[in-house]
């Protein structure tokens, strides 16, 4: 299966080629406001403007396999989708008041979450819905990033009347030990580019302060 993820304004677009009873090409949209999925056949264009449900406030839909999980943050769960038939097969709760943000998967087991509300990520295995560990982070954690043996967490710093030095956090999903890297104000989104650095896109304050893309070095934790 290859997938490839764009995002745009209270929507994301998954584009999936499955060797499955699936099109052999499909774009998924997730549409936040309208609480559903959509589907595109890429190789006809026709859509199916609501292929199957979501949750309230649903934040980020990420594909593994042939499985979506949607993080619905008003719901404070992962729900988990089987794309064939288009059914939710699992929901993980994660508890009252956590407003879950961001997940990214470190393998086929396991994923870890971003927690807005408790400025915390938790590792939870998949199969069985379980939390393996919580590691307190710095205010508003936000996305998510796997990437060569590290958890990287873009620490958005929102503290209710402003925003704190803008940080992404490095857990070692082995030992839970947390290393930071300072970063521009109001770090939101992550990736890893061709080089492996991990790119943030950093938003600013919507004042004074423009947003910035940054690109940290995982050899040296630098930007």
């Amino acid at each position: 299966m290859r997938s490839y993820i764009l995002s745009t304004y209270l929507t994301l677009l998954f584009i999936t080629a499955f060797l499955s009873a699936q099109p052999p090409y499909s774009a998924w949209v997730l549409n936040t406001l309208g609480e559903n999925v959509s589907m595109i056949n890429l190789e006809n264009q026709s859509v199916i403007s609501n292929a199957f449900g979501a949750g309230l406030y649903a934040n980020q839909m990420k594909v593994r396999g042939e499985r979506a999980y949607i993080v619905n943050s008003g719901l404070n769960a992962i729900q988990v989708v089987d794309l064939n038939t288009r059914t939710t097969l699992q929901t993980i709760n994660l508890g009252p008041g956590t407003n879950p943000w961001g997940m990214d998967f470190i393998d086929d087991q396991t994923a870890a979450v971003s927690l807005l509300f408790t400025n915390q990520v938790v590792f939870v295995d998949l199969p069985t819905g379980n939390t393996i560990h919580t590691v307190a982070v710095g205010n508003a954690p936000e996305d998510v990033k796997f990437h060569g043996g590290k958890v990287y967490v873009a620490i958005s710093g929102y503290n209710g009347t402003g925003f704190d030095p803008g940080v992404v956090s490095v857990i070692d999903p082995v030992s839970y030990t947390v290393a930071h890297v300072g970063v521009g104000v109001n770090p939101q989104g992550l990736d890893a580019d061709l080089q492996g650095n991990i790119v943030v896109a950093c938003s600013g304050d919507y004042a004074s302060i423009e947003g910035r893309i940054d690109l940290i070095d995982p050899a040296a934790q630098t930007v």
